[in-house]
């Protein structure tokens, strides 16, 4: 009886050591998703409205680009490409 005891308390004890590892994991794992997303924030404010602009410009030539390949436009192909060689 007194073993019975015995076993279930340790038992307890193993039980509640796996959920504190798996709480501090969660733990963990919250604040560094929330160091990511400071970290992103950051970066995100650092760049100016005329940069972000910029960039969305660039995105939409690079698209162009492609679909002029894939189309086999090779003079608005190559354009773009100057284009895009010029601004970087």
């Amino acid at each position: 009886m007194e073993e019975a005891k015995q076993l279930r308390r340790l038992g307890g004890a193993a039980h509640s050591v796996q959920a504190d590892e798996a709480r501090h994991k969660r733990e963990q794992q919250e604040l560094a998703r929330a160091q990511k997303e400071a970290d992103r924030q950051a970066l995100y404010s650092s760049f100016s409205r005329e940069k972000i602009d910029e960039m969305k410009h660039q995105a939409k030539l690079r698209a162009e680009m492609q679909m002029a390949y894939k189309t086999g436009d090779m003079k608005s192909w190559e354009r773009l490409k100057a284009r895009l060689e010029a601004d970087a």
